[in-house]
Order: C-alpha cells, then structure tokens, then sequence
C-alpha cells in the first residue's frame, strides 16, 4: 500500500518555521480533526521512534497510514505529520516527547493530536534535568493513558514496572506487551542473527510469530513487541505485520549501520546521547562481528549522579569493556580526567576534522566504529557522513540545533 506522507510544500514550511507555536498547535488540531484518520500516539522515555517506525511499517500492510521517519516529536513534528496526510489516511502515527520544560509539556500535544490509541515503551532516567527520573517520566507519560476515550486502545510495556501500572490509569482496553507471562503479546524469544540483527519470537494466544529485522541489537525487541500488538489489535495479518516490521530498517542515527566499500563499518548512536542508553549501544557493539570495535563518544546528557569527569569515565570504563580503542570528543573530550586519558586505548580529540581523518585513516574493512553522542550537541554524526556524503562542514563550534543531514551545508549524496 502507497504511503500517503507527503513532505508539505515549501509555503507551509516557511510559515510553520515563523509561527509561534500556539499558531501550530491550533492549526494541527484543527487540520486532524477533519481528517478521518485514527490518531495514534507513542511516547517513553526510550524506544519511541523505533516503535512508531515499526507500527506504520505494519499499519500500511492494511491502509493508507501517514507517519514520519525519524524523531520529530514536538509541534513542528506533529504539524508536519499532519501536513503530510489526506482524506485517504486509515491511520496517523504520531511519536510525542516532553520538551526541556519538563512536566506538563505533552499536554499541548495531547490536546492537538487528540490520541484513540497510545503506546508507552518505558520510564528511564534519559530527562533527569527535566522530569526528576524514571517516577517523574512516568508521570508525564501517563497522560497519553488518561487522556483516552473508553472506545481507546492502550497498548504497554509489560516489563516496565511503572508504565504497566498505567493500565490502572485507563478506561480503555489495556494490551501488555513483552516478556512478562501474563503479556497479551509475549516475548517468547530473541536473539542476534547476522551483524548482530534481531530475531524475536513472539507468541500471542495459541500462535506464535518469528520476526526477523533490520534492527541491531538485542534490546529492541519491546520496540517489535508493542508494534506487532498495536497493528494486530487495529486489524493487521499477523504474518503481513510480522513481515513488514522485519522489513523496516532502523531510523537514522538510531544504531543504524553504515557500510562503506573498502571502509569501517559505522553503528551509528547519535540521537540520543544519555547515560541510560549506553548499556545497549554498547552491547550492540559487543555483539556486531569485527576485527576490531573502535568507540567514539562525543558530549553526553542526563548523568544519573557525580561530576562530568565521573560521568565520562563510567561511559568509557563501558566502552572499554567491549571496545578495543574509545575516542573522546566534545563535551566527553573537556570533561574527561587525567585518570580517564591515562589508559592508552583512550584518545582526547579537540577538532572533528581530525578525528574524522585519522579514523578513515587507520580503521579499515573488518573494522566497526560507534558513533555515539547527542545528536546536536556536537553533530558527530559527520565522523560517519563521509560514507554516504561530501561533507562540507567541519566546524568544531557549530551552534544549528538540526541535525547534519538536515544542513543545507551538507553536499551531496555520494553515488
């Protein structure tokens, strides 16, 4: 089935950009309800772009359904959505994040996208600064529970202690997905195929269903568990929904693979730069084949307790338990401690340049490199564009809060 997403047109961009956001927020509510579409929301603390990505995968095996890769998760993201949809949309998959004002910042986009059905992934300590931890992110993500209709549908994580207790919140029907033996859509099994893929087998009633993806790592599978119940529970085929969530390949910058000729591989982590999603990101890593496993770390948010310098060097005792050299850059790099750069398998980087050249210099085919850092904060990511682009910008201070392969100084794909 076509996707009905469109990327709205250059007029509707420029006027959005220049909007206040009360602007947009009024316009997305006003624009869905006259769409016929059934709003979806997906929110947590982790794994929500992952879980949204899967979910329109298999939600598009049975009708037109607009949602949009990647992280777009405030106003403008939900605008955009919306812009992208028509009469023709079954379905409009919305991710929704809390902004740096912390508490009470879903409620704008409750109230604008006006969900039937939510899906909750997880409470973690990623928006310590924000919501106080896991207690607080539980208590703003609630919300997408409370708010739904009795004729709703919520769909949770049935592992996360504080995210199944939503299900008291609800006046909806409640289906638990993961591994808890009393999940409506029970983890079964998972494990790690080819360059470290997911394969997951999930029972649900009397059948089982055995999705093999795209996504690397191990720690995915609530993300395929809470699609596949979602999509099933809205009328997708098992087995077409199995399929096409196999099919989906990982966001960009979400451990995404990147494969050069005659290059490193690149796992690409940089969307999310928190303390709390550096034990995945470095058991993907552990996992992935290689000659060896080359981690570069660039600035990090959301530190649980101790200093910066404390901080780094818990990430990088991380790193170094199944890395073979760990490169510090940015904030990592001006936090890290004498005792943390005394170790010679860890190298301090000032400009990206150069850690950029000297890793396509020395890493080679057989050879995996982590590129994990916060997605603006430093924009690490062009330690891996070479692959796939002609970078233009090497700047060291850049202060654009979008993402590199949003940047009109980026150039052109490489053929």
């Amino acid at each position: 089935m076509a996707s009905v997403v469109r990327p709205p047109d250059d007029s509707f961009r420029a006027h959005a950009a220049l909007a206040p956001k009360a602007i947009v927020l009024a316009y997305a509510r006003t624009r869905r309800r006259r769409l016929p579409a059934l709003p979806i929301a997906v929110t947590g603390s982790v794994g929500k772009t992952t879980t949204k990505d899967l979910l329109v995968a298999a939600l598009r095996t049975i009708g037109p359904t607009a949602g949009l890769r990647g992280g777009l998760n405030r106003a403008w993201g939900l605008a955009q959505t919306i812009a992208g949809a028509d009469r023709h949309a079954r379905f409009l998959v919305q991710e929704i994040g809390v902004a740096g004002s912390g508490p009470g910042s879903l409620d704008e986009l409750l109230w604008a996208l006006e969900p039937r059905v939510s899906i909750v992934t997880a409470a973690r300590s990623d928006h310590v600064a924000g919501l106080g931890g896991p207690d607080g992110a539980a208590r703003e993500k609630v919300k997408a529970v409370t708010v739904l209709p009795e004729t709703g549908l919520a769909v949770l994580n049935a592992d996360d202690p504080r995210i199944r207790a939503m299900a008291t919140s609800a006046r909806c029907r409640v289906v638990l997905a993961g591994r808890a033996e009393d999940a409506d859509v029970r983890i079964v099994a998972a494990r790690l195929g080819p360059d470290a893929r997911l394969v997951v087998r999930l029972a649900d009633g009397g059948d089982e269903h055995t999705v093999t993806t795209r996504l690397v790592g191990l720690h995915w599978e609530t993300a395929v568990a809470l699609a596949f119940a979602a999509a099933t529970r809205l009328g997708a085929d098992p087995a077409r929904a199995g399929l096409a969530i196999g099919s989906c390949e990982p966001s960009w910058e979400r451990l995404s693979l990147v494969e050069p000729q005659g290059g490193p591989r690149f796992l690409v982590d940089t969307a999310k730069g928190t303390e709390a999603s550096m034990g995945a990101t470095f058991a993907a890593l552990g996992a992935m084949p290689a000659r060896r496993r080359i981690a570069v770390i660039g600035s990090l948010i959301d530190f649980a307790e101790g200093t910066p310098a404390e901080h780094v060097a818990r990430v990088t005792g991380q790193a170094l338990a199944v890395a073979d050299e760990v490169h510090l850059y940015g904030g990592s790099a001006a936090a890290a401690s004498a005792t943390t750069l005394a170790d010679p398998r860890v190298r301090r980087h000032d400009a990206i340049r150069a850690l950029a050249d000297g890793l396509w210099t020395t890493a080679g085919p057989g050879d995996v490199v982590l590129v994990k850092g916060a997605l603006v904060a430093d924009h690490l990511v062009r330690v891996a564009l070479p692959a796939t682009h002609d970078v233009r910008c090497w700047t060291d201070d850049c202060e654009r809060r979008i993402p590199c392969t949003d940047c009109r100084s980026l150039g052109p794909p490489l053929r």
